[in-house]
């Protein structure tokens, strides 16, 4: 199991880079993830969102590790088996 799934309790968790902290304004949870490196980039989980954000996902990573109940779907994104590679 990747950290990740041990972080989210799921088999796969969208998020969108963001460049400020966001909390829950009803229970104050983090709502996003910090790079573990401390680089500046952060992501948001896309389930926060109660309508379309309007961003799409650009790219699929840590697909090593997917539920093998959950296929990954063949959207043509680009697939990392483990982390994006820093660009």
């Amino acid at each position: 199991m990747h950290p990740l799934q041990r972080r989210t309790g799921t088999s796969s968790s969208a998020q969108a880079r963001i460049d400020v902290r966001i909390f829950c304004r009803g229970c104050g949870a983090q709502l996003f993830s910090r790079d573990p490196d401390g680089g500046p980039h952060m992501s948001i989980r896309m389930s926060a969102f109660d309508s379309d954000p309007g961003v799409r996902p650009g790219w699929r990573t840590f697909v090593a590790y997917a539920a093998p109940w959950e296929p990954i779907p063949d959207d043509g994104l680009v697939r990392y088996d483990e982390g994006k590679p820093r660009d």
